[in-house]
């Protein structure tokens, strides 16, 4: 029904642009302040996102192994490194299928400019304390195990 208005490859290609735009400011952000490795993580999040929604886009002419299967795949990888990123801005460790694949070593292994100072500890939300011990993630059965 809505291919006889617009195709989905062609709302495919428009995402893909529109996420390397974003792809490319995050990398800025990033490039300009490694102390925040959230902005790493959403950088790389959006540059996986685009590479997915192109194979989304070729879908109708592509192998369906490639097109379908590493699509979602990427798709996964996108959302974990987005994660990874909302977990970072909460400096709360981040433990995902990105961070175990080496995306935390790129984020965080790259050195900070040389103005850059230390890495922000503070939480963006006063009562982050509060929903940890309401949700029990400071306990030894969470991964992070961090203590706020």
């Amino acid at each position: 029904m809505i291919e006889e208005f617009v195709s989905i490859s062609t709302l495919m290609i428009c995402t893909f642009l529109s996420t390397m735009v974003v792809g490319i400011f995050m990398l800025q952000v990033w490039l300009t302040d490694r102390r925040h490795a959230a902005a790493g993580y959403w950088c790389l999040a959006m540059w996986v996102g685009s590479l997915c929604t192109i194979l989304f886009a070729l879908r109708p002419i592509g192998f369906p192994l490639i097109t379908v299967g590493l699509g979602n795949a990427l798709a996964a990888f996108s959302y974990a490194f987005m994660w990874a990123g909302f977990r970072d801005l909460r400096s709360s460790p981040a433990l995902s299928v990105g961070g175990a694949c080496g995306a935390d070593s790129l984020v965080r292994g790259l050195p900070a400019p040389a103005a850059g100072g230390q890495r922000r500890q503070q939480s963006c939300h006063p009562d982050v304390g509060h929903h940890r011990r309401l949700f029990h993630l400071d306990g030894p059965g969470y991964l992070g195990g961090a203590s706020t």
